[in-house]
């Protein structure tokens, strides 16, 4: 019989190549920290600690099926200790805040094939899965549901960004859509719809422009240096069936698992939708990292010109 363990273990080194060029670029394009048409920033608000009740009610939510992260740390495990001594997690987490620490940094790395792509011989036909630590995935639910009150209580965020948040889902989308159309028909009017997708978005995110925005939002300095911390220190190890690629570093982008990435990203495009808020005749809403650009006026080719030149201004 012929030794084809040398075999596979080349294609999968090749493959682990493929997929952190993909999913985990080395460099990114460079950001300024602020912009021009960034709104006045917010006052700063004050957190209260993180209590024991957050705690224990963010760990019920969570299943003890899971998987665990590199540590095999799963949420069983946690309950119990959080049960036995209160007092312990609840003094990490509070002291992670205000110091601006994350220390759950590492992530395993599964790749997923997407079902029903016609070409598996690219990167682009899968999905990767980071299995999080779970005790940073506690703290990081806390955050994202105290982040979620704040965005309610001080209108941080327009009623025209979906996705991830309290009554602004897919559904209500949906229903916002169809009042446009419905209203453009009884004026009798022309519409288009222009809908894009920012690719690659959550592995791009900058981390010193996502803690800047977050300051600007009147979020404490403990929390802004927390969020730049969590983006910006992280590791991973890439699996590919039972091969593993050393652990390599995370310098930008948020980990598609965690609770926190879909919130970092509506606050990331937050601006973009205050400064085309103007617009005459049209709309820009945003799902997360999906847009959606409507325009109404009187004939097809002034909604097709103005849709076009609007996708234009995103862009930029």
């Amino acid at each position: 019989m012929r030794d084809t363990s040398n075999n596979l273990v080349t294609e999968n080194e090749g493959k682990a190549a493929l997929f952190c060029q993909r999913f985990f670029p080395a460099t990114t394009r460079p950001v300024n920290m602020i912009q021009h048409e960034d709104p006045p920033p917010l006052e700063t608000r004050r957190w209260t600690n993180i209590t024991q009740e957050e705690i224990m009610e963010v760990l019920c939510t969570t299943s003890n099926t899971s998987a665990p992260g590199l540590s095999g740390i799963g949420y069983t495990i946690l309950k119990w200790a959080h049960t036995a001594r209160p007092e312990a997690l609840t003094i990490i987490f509070n002291l992670c805040l205000t110091t601006g620490v994350h220390p759950w940094n590492t992530a395993t790395v599964v790749v997923l094939n997407k079902p029903q792509k016609p070409d598996y011989s690219q990167p682009k036909a899968y999905r990767p899965i980071s299995l999080l630590e779970c005790t940073g995935k506690v703290l990081e639910k806390i955050v994202a549901n105290r982040i979620n009150t704040n965005i309610l209580k001080h209108v941080i965020l327009l009623p025209t960004q979906f996705g991830s948040r309290p009554h602004h889902n897919a559904i209500n989308a949906i229903a916002t859509l169809v009042h446009r159309i419905q209203a453009m028909r009884a004026a009798n009017c022309a519409g288009t719809l222009l809908l894009f997708n920012i690719s690659g978005f959550f592995d791009n995110l900058n981390p010193e422009r996502t803690a800047q925005l977050f300051h600007d939002k009147g979020f404490p300095t403990g929390v802004c240096h927390w969020v730049l911390q969590f983006m910006r220190n992280r590791k991973a190890v890439l699996k590919i069936g039972d091969y593993m690629l050393e652990t390599f570093s995370i310098t930008h982008g948020t980990p598609q698992g965690s609770p926190l990435s879909p919130i970092l990203s509506m606050i990331y495009t937050a601006n973009l939708l205050k400064t085309f808020k103007q617009w005459e005749y049209s709309n820009l809403t945003m799902y997360v990292d999906d847009g959606a650009i409507y325009v109404t006026s009187q004939t097809m080719n002034a909604v097709a010109t103005k849709a076009r030149d609007h996708f234009h201004k995103v862009l930029a």
